[in-house]
């Protein structure tokens, strides 16, 4: 038999008396891209890779799921003697046939959304579909011949396609079928899925164990001949719960080795980064497969497989009871793994409360002197420093212990995330004072330091220190730095690139349009 023929041949065995097989990928897959494509107002990079990733891995477990269909009704011991070939051929082109066909749909809704749309790198989102679509076919595959019913094994490949239906983070970002457009960010959205940038691992993750399954699928042909017990429909369900509970707990896992790894640098905290990396698990409870102490830290999280309730926005969870779990692992068990973070947490908690400058500092005082070596120390002496410079507006009593935490956040982390910070209070409290030399020598540290879409600020008290000192030549000079960085802010936020919230970004905006406006006063 020609290949040409075998080909037709296995077309029509497929498609016996099933062209629905045929009709409903093609018109889900349509639909889907037509339905989107007419319900966006705005185009988003996210978009083609989230279509692709949830349709056609569906659709090719719906078509794989039913290879082998005319031989679970036929009676397979006959069908295999009579077969022509080896049986695994006959699979592998009938696998290759499927595949070709939902390939070919996701191209074409690629395609769609490129000429459609808006054009994007197109090369991405079609590896990333034909991936996760052999994955899932693979899968439904092995499952409905382990059932011998097509439905059953379309079945399993949905409750494991279901797993990427809640909101938020994937619950396991290295088995994920959506790794692709997880790892996207819509234009003034911080980062905050560190795990998805490299999504490519996760597709050759699930490619290796698609080829996994088809071998062992090859092995299970053979094996269709024999009845189908009650014993091996058990052992195959307990495979299917041992299935979804490798993927739960090998995702929390990776989440919390992540997380803990890089404390201190996870957005926007740590304590934020875990509850949401976590919400997406919903009612199960995940947490607790990692200690009382870690389960008390995050807190009780939000479900994503819900509505928000009231009082539930706080992305730190702070409530009462989440307080007295807190306060007992840093009094309890001050040796734990998570007492630093709970420290950590706890003091933020107490920071943003409306008591004395002295007691909101308290908690953080506590981690510096307990946990001199936790990646927390930079963000304790900040905050410090933060609480006692706002405090100064209304008594400026606290200038003194303000100046204190930024000087020695300063020497300990010359060059860290904060020092802009600190280098920009000891500047204008070096002018409030009178002290121009160090008010200047601060001033320019702030210009060296600060983040280029926020340095328009240190010029700008760079030309009004001179400007008051009647230096024309230098307050010249530094209208035309503060200019040209206020070019520079404008430009990363056109690009996306400013890592800040959106309503902050907005304010900025309106800050440097008045700084601009004050500068045009000293021409």
């Amino acid at each position: 038999m020609s290949r040409t023929a075998l080909i037709r041949y296995n077309f029509r065995v497929l498609m016996f008396n099933n062209w629905w097989l045929l009709v409903i990928p093609i018109a889900a897959s349509q639909l889907t891209v037509f339905w989107t494509a007419t319900t966006q107002q705005h185009f988003h990079p996210d978009l083609p890779a989230t279509v692709v990733e949830l349709v056609s891995p569906l659709l090719a477990a719906f078509l794989c799921a039913h290879l082998l269909s005319a031989e679970y009704r036929s009676g397979i011991g006959a069908v295999l003697a009579s077969k022509p070939i080896d049986i695994s051929k006959v699979v592998l082109w009938r696998l290759l046939i499927a595949l070709g066909l939902v390939w070919l749909l996701g191209a074409l809704s690629l395609a769609a959304f490129y000429f459609g749309m808006e054009p994007y790198p197109f090369t991405p989102p079609l590896l990333a579909m034909m991936s996760s679509s052999l994955f899932l076919a693979l899968l439904a595959l092995t499952f409905a011949t382990l059932f011998r019913h097509p439905l059953t094994g379309f079945g399993v490949a949905t409750l494991y396609w279901a797993m990427d239906l809640p909101t938020g983070p994937p619950l396991n970002p290295y088995l994920s079928l959506k790794s692709l457009s997880s790892s996207y960010l819509l234009p003034g959205t911080p980062p905050g899925q560190p795990l998805t940038d490299y999504w490519w691992v996760a597709k050759i993750i699930l490619v290796v164990t698609a080829i996994t399954l088809y071998l062992l699928h090859k092995n299970l042909l053979f094996t269709l001949g024999s009845p189908l017990t009650l014993r091996k429909r058990r052992r195959t369900v307990a495979w299917i719960v041992g299935m979804l509970s490798f993927y739960i707990v090998t995702g929390a896992t990776v989440k919390v080795i992540f997380g803990y790894t890089h404390r201190g640098t996870l957005f926007p905290d740590d304590a934020s980064w875990f509850r949401k990396q976590f919400a997406p698990f919903g009612p199960i409870p995940v947490s607790a497969l990692f200690g009382a102490n870690f389960r008390g830290y995050v807190g009780s999280i939000p479900n994503a497989w819900r509505i928000q309730q009231e009082g539930e926005s706080d992305t730190l969870g702070d409530n009462q009871q989440h307080r007295k779990d807190l306060e007992a692992i840093v009094m309890n068990t001050p040796n734990s793994l998570w007492a630093p973070s709970a420290a950590d947490m706890l003091a933020r908690f107490r920071g943003r409360g409306k008591d004395a400058p002295d007691s909101r500092v308290e908690t953080y005082r506590l981690l510096i002197q307990r946990y001199p070596d936790s990646p927390y120390l930079a963000h304790a002496l900040q905050q410090i420093g933060h609480i006692y410079s706002e405090a100064t507006n209304y008594d400026s009593g606290f200038d003194v212990k303000a100046r204190t935490a930024y000087e020695e956040l300063l020497k300990r982390f010359p060059s860290g995330d904060y020092a802009h910070e600190a280098l920009r209070y000891l500047a204008e409290s070096d002018k409030r004072n009178g002290d121009s030399a160090s008010a200047h020598r601060h001033g320019q540290q702030w210009v060296d330091a600060a983040p280029v879409y926020i340095k328009f600020y240190a010029w700008a008290f760079l030309a009004d220190l001179w400007h008051d000192e009647k230096n024309e030549i230098e307050t010249k000079r530094a209208v035309v730095s503060t200019r040209q960085a206020i070019k520079a802010f404008r430009k990363a936020k056109d690009d996306g690139t400013i890592p800040l919230p959106s309503n902050r970004i907005s304010i900025m905006e309106q800050q440097a349009g008045g700084i601009d406006t004050h500068l045009r006063t000293f021409e």
